[in-house]
């Protein structure tokens, strides 16, 4: 069951209706790049759906702390997925790690 007072599972299914919601291919976790400064990723969506700007630098770490994940889980959840994943894996991903605290992008 939804424990409706954990702050991290209604950040993390918050998003991932944010993202849900976005045009189709808003979501672009195709490339590995640090320091992009753009909301196509989990961690720019987060930030961006925040605060309103993406910061050229260091957005993992925001959307981290943003989203009350430990470093391993933003490791997990920004940098170990798999090449030219889809907008519906994101949220599926992001659903289950928000009910289960696990990220499996299988």
């Amino acid at each position: 069951m939804l424990d409706s007072t954990n702050t991290k599972t209604t950040k993390l299914l918050t998003l991932a209706d944010y993202i849900e919601s976005l045009p189709a291919n808003a979501i672009a976790m195709d490339m590995y790049m640090s320091g992009c400064g753009t909301k196509g990723c989990i961690a720019g969506w987060a930030v961006y759906r925040e605060y309103g700007i993406v910061p050229t630098r260091g957005v993992a770490d925001i959307a981290e702390k943003l989203l009350e994940m430990t470093l391993d889980e933003s490791g997990k959840l920004f940098f170990d997925y798999p090449y030219h994943v889809t907008q519906a894996k994101v949220v599926s991903v992001l659903r289950k790690f928000a009910l289960t605290n696990v990220i499996d992008w299988s």
